[in-house]
């Protein structure tokens, strides 16, 4: 889009939206209905939808800045228009400036590199690599540390789902020589009987320790450890586990199968949380299947006064119909012989 031309009209901030639009009609090619007014005042753009509303209820003023564009619709059912104003703001808030502590040994202290909030940890890697001398050792031997410079940030996800912002500021070491360590959560199960003899599940939330560069197998030998030391029973540690993978919500998704992969290549990273539930790990294509079995329940003794009543009353009904009947067959006989009797006359 072309940088937007600076135009300013006098107005009176009890005067509508739409006066503004018939002042701004006489400064640019514009009709008032082809015209799409939006509010910036620097921390949000929001469009001006109402054009019977006064300016200072639509929150216009001389601090913010009213931007107007021709009115472009989404789509045919004219349900949601596109904004030129909108899309540049969010391009520029989704701009981050990162100042990063350079502590590999070579090239500049600080490095300031511009991404986007979308900008992966990965790509991020890589753009530090590019500032070192010859390339420092690759984006796979670097270590993108959190403010503290002992926890590291894992994976591949956006600078936005670890928040980082342009405050943050990260550090990036040498990842080999480091002895770093990344703590897990894990979820197991506890199945014990209440006095309705119910198995219960109660969730325990428990947290392994284990080298950044462990197999999923050696997080799971960990999980299994620290397992059997809580619920004090020796014999947890020689049953079968497998590792499930679950969301932010606790909520169960799908089994871990290559054990032998690192944790970073599984994508299990520092903090997250997974499940360590009984049974070995599925060959590939066999499905686990969780079935839930209903059965019927024995009548109570309120389901048989119920039944009581019913059988009652369908038997009282069942007497009058035939009564009824009965009596309807009687008045049957009395008209048929009043009329013989009349014939016979």
């Amino acid at each position: 889009a072309q940088e937007p031309e600076l135009l300013f009209c006098e107005v009176r901030d009890s005067q509508s939206v739409a006066s503004l639009k018939r002042a701004l009609r006489e400064l640019t090619a514009l009709e008032e209905d082809e015209m799409l007014l939006c509010r910036d005042d620097g921390d949000t753009v929001r469009i001006l939808k109402d054009d019977g509303v006064s300016l200072e209820e639509a929150g216009v003023d001389d601090t913010v800045a009213v931007t107007v564009e021709e009115l472009v619709w989404e789509s045919d059912d004219k349900k949601r228009p596109i904004s030129i104003a909108i899309q540049q703001f969010d391009e520029r808030e989704n701009q981050l400036e990162l100042t990063i502590a350079n502590e590999t040994g070579e090239g500049p202290e600080v490095l300031v590199l511009q991404c986007t909030k979308d900008t992966t940890l990965d790509e991020l890697k890589a753009m530090v690599a590019s500032q070192l001398p010859g390339g420092g050792g690759g984006a796979h031997d670097l270590a993108v540390l959190w403010p503290n410079a002992t926890e590291m940030l894992e994976g591949g996800r956006s600078l936005m789902a670890f928040s980082v912002d342009a405050d943050t500021r990260l550090s990036v070491r040498a990842r080999s020589g480091m002895d770093h360590t990344i703590e897990v959560q894990f979820v197991a199960y506890l199945e014990r009987d209440d006095s309705e003899k119910r198995a219960e599940r109660n969730e325990i939330v428990l947290h392994a320790t284990v080298s950044a560069n462990a197999t999923v197998a050696e997080l799971k030998a960990q999980c299994v450890a620290v397992w059997s030391e809580f619920s004090g029973d020796d014999a947890n540690a020689r049953r079968s586990y497998r590792v499930r993978r679950m969301n932010f919500m606790k909520e169960m998704r799908e089994i871990v199968q290559e054990e032998d992969k690192t944790l970073a290549e599984a994508e299990i990273f520092d903090q997250d949380v997974v499940c360590l539930e009984e049974g070995r790990v599925p060959v590939p294509g066999e499905v686990t299947v969780s079935a839930r079995v209903f059965s019927w329940l024995p009548p109570t003794e309120a389901d048989g006064a119920i039944a009581e009543l019913r059988d009652r009353f369908l038997s009282e009904e069942l007497a009058k119909r035939l009564e009824r009947e009965q009596l309807e067959a009687s008045a049957e006989v009395v008209v048929d012989g009043q009329q013989a009797d009349g014939e016979h006359q």
